[in-house]
């Protein structure tokens, strides 16, 4: 899905995938970091994840949100 859908940032969102398997709840400063993306690009990312249900915001704040790869760690329920 990723490789067919996400055009341009494609490259972006599977590291930041591969991110998630070993840290399954982030922040967009951390997106940002481990993808090597300006806060900015990394928002956005974040928020076409969510839009595509991999992610999921827990904190139901403005600010500081905290996002979640639900569909993995709902594996291990």
């Amino acid at each position: 899905e990723i490789r067919t859908t996400y055009g341009r940032r494609s490259a972006s969102a599977l590291s930041l995938l591969q991110y998630l398997f070993q840290h399954p709840t982030l922040s967009i400063d951390e997106a940002a970091t481990a993808c090597a993306l300006s806060i900015k690009a990394a928002g956005d990312l974040v928020r076409r994840m969510q839009e595509s249900e991999i992610l999921t915001e827990i904190t139901k704040q403005s600010r500081n949100r905290l996002f979640c790869f639900e569909r993995y760690l709902a594996l291990f329920r």
